[in-house]
Formats: C-alpha cells, structure tokens, sequence
C-alpha cells in the first residue's frame, strides 16, 4: 500500500494479468481445459493419498492423529494455491509425498517382519514400474523420431539466432520477439532481448508490448530506436501479439490487434515499412514444417 508497485510488482496491472497468459499462472481447470488430464494424472493420483489419509485420520488418536491433521491442512492449503495457479502443482507435490510416506510408515510401524518387507516392496515395485514405463514410452518416441512442438521450436529458434548473427557478425544485438521466441533466440545467439518473460523484466515487457503493438510504424520506429532493437523476429506458434494487445488494452475488441505494428509486418500482403530491412531466412534441415512462418528483420 505504500510503496505501490515498486515494493509488490503484482499491483501493476501489466504484470498482474500478464499471468494469465502463461500456463504456470493459469487455474487448474483452465489448465485441464487447454491440455486435458492426461499429463496431470501422476499428480492428479496423489489425491488419492489424501483421501486414505482423511481415513486414516478419524481412526487414529493421540499424536498420530495430530500429525495427520497437520498434514492435511498443509495439502490442503497447497491444493487451494494450485487450484487458483498450475504452478504450485511441485510444491503441492511434495507435501503429498511426505503424506504418502507418513502413511506407509503407519502400518509398518506395528507390522509383523514379513509384512513390513510385503509393504516396502510393494512401493519399490509401484515406483519401479512408473519408472520403466516412463523409459518406455521415451524410447518408443526416439524409435518413431517422434518430437515434441517445443523441442523442434528450439531447433528453429538455434537456427535462427545463426541467420541474424550472420546479418552482423560483429558487434551487439538487440533483439525483438516474442517472449518465448526471445529467451530461445537470445540463449542460442547470446543477444540481448527486449521481452524476456521475467517479472523483473516488466519494462522490457512494456516495452516490447508497445513496440508490437504500435498504432503507426512511425511510433514503432520511434520506440525501436529508443530502446536500440537492431533486429526483429517473428516465428509463428509464439507470437504473443494478441496477449500484448489484450494486456495494453484491456476490454478493448480483440480483432483491433490487426491494426497494430506486429500483425501488419507479418500480413501475407506484406505491408511492412521500407525503413524495416528483410532478412532472407531458409531453413537449413530436414524438417522443412518447421520453419514456415518465420519472418526475420
């Protein structure tokens, strides 16, 4: 309250919704909306520890009762954060392991020898097969040359960090992308980046936000050279013009980002600026789907 978004950067507008644009700070159903169960369920699945645990509980009494009472509420508290944002999900996690492994000590505590082994091994087992059929699916993947979406977009964002060092090989760069593109990008070519997806980022952010969404190329010029920007790039799957438009104006039509800096310079009828200079890209591997929608400046 008194020192506003200086002391807690969630005051600021931008930084506060810009969350709900990146998956970590989504709600879990939204989540499960947008990915569907399936990666969740490991997670998921713990909760069936905490439902033995609420049994266990009213039938247990003295100290043993107390320590799965506070154990619960712990889980509980961190189910509630997960529920409002996916990335508590780990820590979640974690208090219910701690849980889990509570539970088996219960029963082998004042269980007979041969039983304590029958238990431990049954967990030894349980955890070994996750594990082989985790190996085997992966496996199964590297046979069938499967990728994943974000494992080829590194390999586009390598090689296109080489084609806009091979513009300048000397000298720096100051590069403008999207925020997944920019940490990409700028890791492989060892640029500088205006929009890196950090909180402490937020100025970065602002400004790539403005530039993208500039009304004029003549503002968009203005702000790329305010910042020193000396090289653009737009991959497609990761451009982040609508999320910036919705996060500078908010309540605004969503189709009033096509009238912006951004979407006009990577319009099919090409209407970028003559002051912004192409860069030819082409796509040096086998994996030619990949690169299509790439524009480079």
């Amino acid at each position: 309250l008194v020192g506003g978004t200086a002391v807690f950067a969630l005051r600021d507008p931008f930084i506060g919704d810009l969350r709900h644009f990146v998956i970590e700070g989504q709600t879990l159903p939204t989540v499960l909306r947008r990915i569907g169960a399936r990666p969740l369920l490991p997670d998921l699945a713990l909760f069936c520890v905490v439902i033995s645990a609420t049994v266990v509980l009213f039938r247990s009494r003295g100290t043993t009762r107390l320590m799965l009472a506070f154990l619960l509420a712990t889980n509980a508290a961190w189910a509630a954060l997960t529920f409002a944002e996916i990335r508590w999900m780990m820590a979640l996690s974690v208090a219910q392991l701690v849980l889990f492994v509570t539970l088996l000590l219960l029963p082998i505590r004042t269980a007979s020898h041969g039983w304590r082994f029958a238990l431990v091994g049954a967990v030894v087992l349980a955890v070994a097969a996750v594990g082989i059929a985790r190996v085997a699916t992966e496996r199964d993947k590297i046979a069938r040359r499967w990728l994943a979406d974000d494992d080829v977009r590194q390999l586009v964002f390598r090689d296109v960090a080489a084609a806009l060092r091979a513009t300048q090989p000397t000298g720096e760069i100051v590069l403008l992308a999207s925020p997944n593109a920019s940490m990409g990008i700028g890791s492989y070519g060892q640029f500088k980046t205006l929009g890196t997806l950090f909180w402490e980022n937020a100025p970065g952010l602002k400004a790539a936000a403005s530039i993208i969404c500039a009304r004029t190329d003549a503002e968009a010029a203005t702000l790329l050279r305010a910042h020193g920007v000396t090289h653009l790039a737009f991959v497609s799957g990761t451009l982040f013009h609508d999320e910036y438009f919705q996060l500078l104006h908010p309540g605004a039509p969503a189709d009033g980002v096509r009238e912006t800096f951004g979407p006009r310079v990577i319009a099919p009828e090409g209407n970028a600026p003559r002051w912004l200079q192409p860069v030819p890209y082409r796509w040096r591997g086998d994996l030619d789907f990949a690169a299509k929608g790439v524009r480079l400046f």
